[in-house]
């Protein structure tokens, strides 16, 4: 987030000098298109909030593609039927880091 504060003053021609109001402007960056509620599986669940709707892919340690799936906004409850191990989940922003127990 990044927080801009700003004012100005002018000078008229005449020498006239007047000055703004000062403005506070704040901006806050889009975010990732998802995030992870958990990254350590026990029960073969991730739990993924969904930003934007898109595609996901899920890569294994050795960067081989698992799967692809298309996800709407919103909670999604993930069945990962995939051996133990390091998974890398990824999206059109962001790419998070899985551990499979």
């Amino acid at each position: 987030m990044a927080i801009i504060i700003t004012g100005y003053s002018k000078t008229d021609l005449d020498g006239k000098h007047s000055y703004s109001s000062i403005q506070k402007l704040q901006f806050t960056s889009g975010g990732k298109s998802f995030s992870l509620l958990n990254n350590v599986i026990n029960n073969a669940v991730l739990q993924v909030e969904v930003k934007a709707p898109g595609s996901l892919y899920l890569y294994s340690n050795d960067g081989k593609l698992v799967w692809q799936k298309q996800f709407n906004t919103g909670l999604q409850n993930i069945d990962l039927a995939v051996p133990k191990g390091i998974y890398f989940l990824k999206g059109k922003d962001a790419v998070e880091k899985i551990l499979v127990q």
